[in-house]
């Protein structure tokens, strides 16, 4: 993640919306200053060899949302 606004941002909460996937703040402080970056930490657990998997991350906080999609395939 990275900050382009103006502002510092509040990193208030992380999350999935599948349950093949988990996400933690990872390096994320609690407020992201401006041009800083970080890491949010994903795993792909997929419950199911050669099944695709889909689902979104979502970070928000200071009233932001962001959500990027996430696609993964399970192995056998």
């Amino acid at each position: 993640v990275t900050n382009r606004k103006g502002v510092r941002i509040p990193v208030s909460f992380v999350s999935t919306s599948s349950g093949a996937y988990s996400a933690t703040r990872g390096n994320c402080p609690t407020v992201l200053g401006v041009g800083k970056s970080c890491k949010i930490r994903v795993t792909f657990q997929p419950k199911a060899a050669g099944k695709t998997f889909t689902g979104n991350l979502k970070v928000t906080g200071g009233g932001i949302q962001m959500t990027t999609s996430l696609t993964g395939k399970g192995r056998r």
